[in-house]
Formats: structure tokens, sequence, C-alpha cells
């Protein structure tokens, strides 16, 4: 993100309150596992402690299928399980 690599649609959903950031996710054409064919992917999701018990990450996702399930190419949006 820092490098600002995003290509096409890829981009950063940011959930603010009050003007400050609540929350984030990517959404990109790859993530951490090679050598697949189906694309979108969230990743980097991050809530900040004072907004945590909220679902504001159910809801990023969402937002993120909402937008980005319904390219040409996408037959499903991606959600990697890290811990």
């Amino acid at each position: 993100m820092s490098d600002n690599t995003f290509t096409d649609w890829e981009r950063v959903i940011v959930a603010l309150h009050e003007n400050n950031i609540a929350g984030y996710c990517t959404v990109a054409k790859s993530d951490c596992t090679p050598n697949v064919s189906y694309t979108p992917y969230i990743g980097y999701m991050f809530v900040d402690e004072k907004y945590r018990g909220y679902h504001l990450s159910q809801k990023l996702i969402s937002y993120a299928i909402l937008l980005f399930g319904r390219l040409d190419d996408a037959a499903r949006v991606t959600l990697n399980d890290a811990v």
C-alpha cells in the first residue's frame, strides 16, 4: 500500500468515523496464494481497537463484494484467513 502499486480497479476501502480511520481493507488482483486464476482478493483487513465489536470488518467485506464482485472476470471474491 505504501508503494502505491495498485493498478486498474485495485484500491483501499476505508471506513471513517469523525474523520478518523476506523478500519480498512484492500481489494487487489492477487494475494499471498500464488498461481491461481481467480480474482479479486480482499486482504490487509484492519479495524482499530476502538471500533472492534461493531461488525466493521463484515461491513467492509460486504462493501467490497458489492463493488468488486461484479467484475467481468470475477466468479467470486476471495478472502484469505491469516492469523
